[in-house]
């Protein structure tokens, strides 16, 4: 996630990617979608669907905050945003991509 190494980003560059993210959404594409606690007050990580590949097929990314790993959000929000993504007009297929280098980050359990 090239903006994450970025962080933390000023309040414009948030905005910029924010407005951009929407723009994209609007045209179909690119989703990207917030995942929050059940109060829907704190942001738990974030998910998206990204046309990476070939046509017709989507990527999964997804991120979760470091204390809130093992709880099952990925999973849910993977597989309720694949169900969606085969909805979409056009797509035939939706894939992950796991790199074996990319190690998980440490929990405070």
């Amino acid at each position: 996630m090239p903006w994450a190494m970025k962080e933390p980003s000023t309040l414009d560059e948030t905005r910029d990617r924010l407005e951009r993210r929407a723009v994209e959404f609007s045209k179909g594409e690119a989703f990207q979608y917030s995942i929050f606690d059940p109060a829907e007050e704190e942001i738990f990580g974030g998910v998206g669907l990204h046309p990476r590949t070939v046509a017709g097929c989507l990527e999964i990314g997804y991120w979760i905050r470091a204390d809130q790993l093992s709880r099952g959000f990925a999973t849910e929000a993977a597989r309720e945003l694949a169900l969606e993504a085969l909805r979409l007009p056009g797509v035939d297929r939706v894939q992950i991509d796991c790199d074996p280098a990319n190690i998980r980050s440490p929990t405070d359990s």
